[in-house]
């Protein structure tokens, strides 16, 4: 049955379905959930032709839904794409063009604030860092979990986690709702390179990822069938975009905007069930699935969507077809190379480039041919859409919404393979810079870099990054990460020299002066390190790390105020972050502003009362203020968080050996030694507390193994 009959065979259904919604209080709304498959292509679901994938959970959602043939994203980058999805406006109009450096602007509404007003409870559960909080997608969530903990992968720091630990999580939650309907977002990351799935799969590399996150779709689909979700609910499935797996020479996504990152999957199944196994070929965005979820569970669409839902042509009452848009900066904001835009009509795709492209999809779908000369005139009325489609979709306040990025997210970007950038200036226009299709050689250089970087190879990241170099000499990027490269490998006098090459090449590149200055900290050039963290804090004063490491440096040049500063600075940006708050506690100990030190270490037992040496430094604060009764508390504390804390138990000694308790300090310098018999000065102290006790056979014999334990 073609899909306009089968439309208007199941449109009355649909329509009392949806008229019902209408007259529901907010308890007996549909629930709603929203399932977003990082980095999947559509040809490799069964839905989409595929027939080498086993994917039954959703080909499950296929056979009793709709699929949408033609579904193109908006950008081949994970947060653009998302941020669009939660919106249903295009990247240039919610200002978010990469996946760094850019915030989603307060004033756009999200998917999940419209759910919030009307009542639903909503939750987000994230496999990325790449979606945290901070780019500000987490707006309307009652629940939003992005803090990954024991459950993430290490790669580097925890930047990702399995499909099975997010799902678990939403099971978690999911098990504990209210009586209200839930709108809940699950985010896979698994088919993300690099390919890695658990157990047999792996061998089956990217397939295999697909092949796990379908797994664990399954689990929750389970669930809400046995909850009795799954039959009264909206489940949506997409992705934000494809991969390319060398197609077009690129390794993965991102730097061009060929159909092999731009098409995805789009599945749903409305509630009730009906229509079952429909699918629509007209061509729709990315950006149409937030109106199209508003429209079958009768929420309003936000005024500012670009989006068209698609709850007519599901009726079967009008065609989806339309003419979309995509685009990648990320050739530009990262590389200094053109950015691209593309129009992808029905039957053809032009891009926006130095060199333009112009591809027929239905004569030449892996997109080999480029008739941009030939069929000028046809190049030209496309790329004068094109151009009025920015023009007129950027709306009359085009949002900036760039962002400084955390260092600590940053590492956490760039063991996923992302080159972050706090750069947020986008190009004017396709002319800027080389065209990245002659540039491809050089960025597959790169990537294999940073791919061999993540993974220890440090020698084939070197060969890498310097066979991209001798390609293109002047990709800042590839010098700074040359340099990481070197000073991993221990060459400190090369990183410093990579580092150098790339802030000549971009002065203001945050990054590159970041990791020169912390090149020179690690040579013992104090007052190079000094002087480069002062330029990246005025280059990016939200940096807690630079003001942390500016107060390293300055506490080793001996300039304790300055030290102090840069401490003070961090702790204000970053203030619960544990290293950042001992260093300054310690440094008022060392100006012996004790006071402050005790509100500062106070702070520190307060956030983790656990910390046996936050309670030993709290102990001396207290101590060299003259409240000595709370020392003995803190010390007794930090004792009890770590019997073996061999230090807490010699600072307490002192503290009775200052008031001659002879008996106590002996017994408690006997517990330092115990815990730790290489302690040196516990050896000491203990022989002058025997000495003054008369115990002189004894005092010598520790005497002596002080003077053991202390020669050279």
């Amino acid at each position: 049955m073609s899909a306009k009959r089968l439309g208007r065979a199941v449109a009355g259904s649909i329509l009392l379905a949806l008229c019902a919604c209408a007259s529901l209080t907010a308890q007996e709304r549909p629930s709603v959930v929203l399932v977003s498959i990082d980095t999947l292509r559509a040809d490799h679901l069964r839905s989409g032709g595929a027939r080498d994938v086993s994917t039954p959970a959703l080909d499950e959602i296929a056979a009793q839904g709709v699929t949408f043939t033609q579904a193109v994203t908006v950008a081949p980058l994970t947060l653009p794409a998302h941020a669009s999805l939660m919106t249903g406006t295009y990247p240039h109009f919610h200002g978010v063009r990469d996946n760094s450096g850019y915030r989603l602007p307060e004033s756009i509404p999200t998917l999940a604030e419209s759910f919030g007003k009307a009542g639903y409870q909503t939750a987000a559960f994230l496999g990325s860092a790449v979606l945290d909080r901070s780019f500000g997608l987490a707006a309307g969530f009652d629940h939003y979990g992005d803090q990954f903990g024991q459950a993430a992968e290490r790669r580097g720091l925890l930047a990702e986690r399995r499909a099975g630990a997010v799902v678990d999580e939403a099971l978690e939650w999911l098990g504990r709702r209210g009586q209200r309907p839930v709108f809940v977002w699950i985010h896979l990351y698994d088919p993300h390179s690099p390919y890695r799935a658990p157990g047999s799969l792996a061998r089956r590399g990217y397939k295999g990822e697909i092949e796990y996150a379908d797994s664990q779709l399954a689990r929750l689909f389970g669930f809400l069938k046995s909850e009795g979700l799954w039959d009264r609910s909206l489940i949506v499935a997409v992705s934000d975009h494809g991969e390319d797996l060398g197609q077009h020479g690129e390794p993965t996504h991102g730097f061009f905007v060929y159909d092999t990152v731009l098409r995805v999957p789009w599945l749903m199944k409305l509630p009730g069930g009906s229509p079952s196994g429909l699918r629509l070929d007209g061509q729709v965005s990315l950006i149409d699935v937030a109106p199209t979820i508003a429209q079958v569970v009768r929420l309003p669409v936000a005024p500012s969507a670009q989006g068209n839902g698609q709850l007519a042509a599901i009726l079967g009452k009008s065609d989806s077809s339309g003419e979309v848009y995509a685009e990648t900066l990320y050739p530009s904001l990262h590389f200094g190379w053109s950015p691209l835009f593309a129009i992808r009509t029905s039957r053809y795709k032009f891009v926006a480039a130095p060199q333009p492209e112009l591809y027929d999809l239905e004569q030449d779908r892996e997109e080999t041919v480029n008739l941009a000369q030939r069929e000028r005139a046809l190049a030209n009325r496309l790329k004068s859409r094109l151009e009025r489609m920015r023009r007129l979709l950027q709306g009359k306040e085009p949002q900036t919404a760039q962002l400084e990025i955390d260092p600590e997210l940053r590492a956490r970007l760039n063991s996923l393979g992302y080159v972050t950038s706090s750069r947020g200036d986008a190009p004017a226009g396709a002319d800027k810079g080389p065209d990245p299709k002659q540039k491809i050689g050089v960025y597959a250089r790169i990537y294999q870099g940073m791919e061999a970087y993540t993974e220890g190879d440090l020698e084939a990241a070197q060969g890498h990054f310097q066979s991209a170099l001798q390609r293109d000499p002047g990709v800042p990027l590839a010098h700074d990460y040359l340099g990481s490269t070197y000073l991993a490998m221990g060459r400190l006098t090369e990183a410093i020299a990579a580092y150098r090459e790339a802030i000549r090449l971009a002065p203001t590149r945050v990054e590159s002066a970041s990791n020169l200055a912390y090149a020179y900290l690690q040579t013992g050039k104090l007052e190079e390190a000094a002087a480069g963290f002062e330029l990246v804090t005025q280059l990016a004063p939200s940096d807690w790390q630079a003001w942390q490491l500016l107060g390293v440096a300055q506490l080793r040049l001996g300039r304790l105020d300055r030290a102090e500063e840069g401490f003070r600075q961090a702790a204000q940006r970053s203030p619960r972050n544990r290293q950042v708050l001992y260093n300054l506690g310690s440094v008022y100990q060392q100006q012996a502003k004790h006071l402050l030190a005790v509100e500062v270490f106070r702070r520190l037992v307060v956030q983790e009362p656990g910390d046996a040496e936050a309670w030993n430094s709290l102990a001396t604060s207290y101590e060299a203020s003259g409240l000595v009764d709370q020392a003995e508390q803190a010390y007794q504390q930090a004792i009890r968080s770590d019997p073996q804390y061999a230090e807490a138990f010699y600072n307490y000694a002192n503290l009775f050996a200052r008031r001659q308790d002879l008996a106590r300090s002996e017994a408690l310098y006997r517990q330092a030694i115990e815990a730790d018999p290489s302690f040196a000065l516990a050896y000491r102290n203990l022989a002058a507390v025997l000495e003054l006790q008369g115990k002189k056979g004894e005092a010598a014999e520790y005497r002596q193994k002080f003077e053991s334990l202390s020669s050279p």
